[in-house]
């Protein structure tokens, strides 16, 4: 009896680690997955010349940074729009007069809290200029805050260093940092 009641335990208790860790997995999966496609949205940009179109109109500009509200937390979303980092790769690719696309992001360090996902990234974007035939690489290196809103992962900070190409076109300092 005793054996088998022993076996019993064993067996919740490594169902339990089991789902427990999973669960972990599960939620850094999802965090990574929202904050690539964030970055995919924010960094996808197929046409430089738009800009002076979502700009021209405020109706126009609120409907491009609506696009990222799914992302974000409120306040996340609030903080987003109020420091304009959505519209920082369409001035500088208008600026610079280059198409601009996400190619990889790597996470680095991943801490996870009750309701709170903490990971340092690198990204890798592509710039290319149509009127030169030159493709540049980027790299910006940043950390993004996730916090579980209405039981749903949700972007509620992101602090990243601008990219080289960034600062130029748009006369940022260098080493210039952007957070939200």
């Amino acid at each position: 009896m005793k054996k088998v009641l022993l076996i019993v335990l064993v067996i919740i208790f490594s169902s339990t680690l089991v789902l427990g860790c999973s669960s972990q997995i599960t939620s850094q999966s999802t965090a990574k997955e929202i904050v690539t496609q964030y970055k995919n949205q924010l960094y996808n940009i197929t046409d430089y010349s738009r800009v002076d179109e979502i700009f021209s109109q405020s109706e126009e500009m609120v409907r491009y940074a609506e696009v990222f509200k799914g992302y974000l937390t409120e306040d996340g979303y609030k903080r987003f729009g109020a420091n304009g980092i959505w519209a920082i790769p369409l001035r500088a690719s208008n600026e610079g007069k280059f198409y601009l696309k996400m190619t990889s992001i790597d996470f680095k360090n991943i801490t996870e809290e009750s309701n709170k996902i903490i990971m340092e990234y690198e990204l890798n974007l592509q710039a290319s200029s149509p009127e030169t035939n030159k493709t540049q690489s980027l790299l910006e290196t940043g950390e993004v805050a996730l916090i579980k809103e209405n039981n749903t992962w949700k972007i509620d900070h992101d602090w990243f260093r601008v990219v080289d190409l960034f600062e130029q076109e748009l006369g940022m300092g260098q080493g210039a940092i952007m957070k939200f």
